[in-house]
């Protein structure tokens, strides 16, 4: 960093500060103090969800959800329940991403009303298997309506 004494201006004071940003799992970015602002760290150091970890989550999910409408247990309902609570998490966490142009008025409400659906079929599969209901139709119709939810939020 070069300092100008007072009245010398024979050398210009081009010099600009750089700030290392790093992102996890990837090279340092070199950013220029003008340019790097408090939206631009939080963009840089943002939480993001792979398209394949969503994948392998949704995959996950399907899976457990058929196990569970084969043989409906309570252990395999506490597999399906915990698999849906990880997969919510990890869209709540990339919901608050902060992005240009995001409306968080519309896109957080439409999460937490799917998530609160989401909630209450899954309590509805709970009392059913707790009033000793078996019908395997109705466990399958509820888990294709959760499967759904969940799929609209992978959209």
């Amino acid at each position: 960093m070069f300092i100008n004494p007072m009245g010398d201006n024979n050398k210009p004071n081009n010099s600009k500060k750089s700030k290392k940003i790093k992102k996890k799992g990837t090279k340092s970015i070199h950013k220029t103090a003008e340019n790097s602002g408090f939206f631009d760290i939080l963009t840089n150091t943002e939480y993001e969800i792979s398209e394949k970890e969503l994948k392998k989550l949704v995959d996950s999910i399907l899976d457990l959800g058929n196990r569970f409408v084969r043989s409906p247990t309570q252990r395999n309902l506490k597999e399906y329940k915990r698999s849906i609570k990880e997969y919510l998490k990890k869209i709540e966490k990339s919901i608050y991403k902060v992005r240009e142009g995001l409306n968080l008025d519309d896109d957080i409400p439409r999460l937490h009303i799917i998530a609160e659906v989401v909630d209450q079929k899954i309590q509805s599969i709970t009392d059913a298997i707790m009033n000793k209901e078996k019908d395997t139709l109705f466990y399958a119709s509820k888990v294709e309506e959760i499967n759904g939810l969940l799929l609209d939020l992978y959209r």
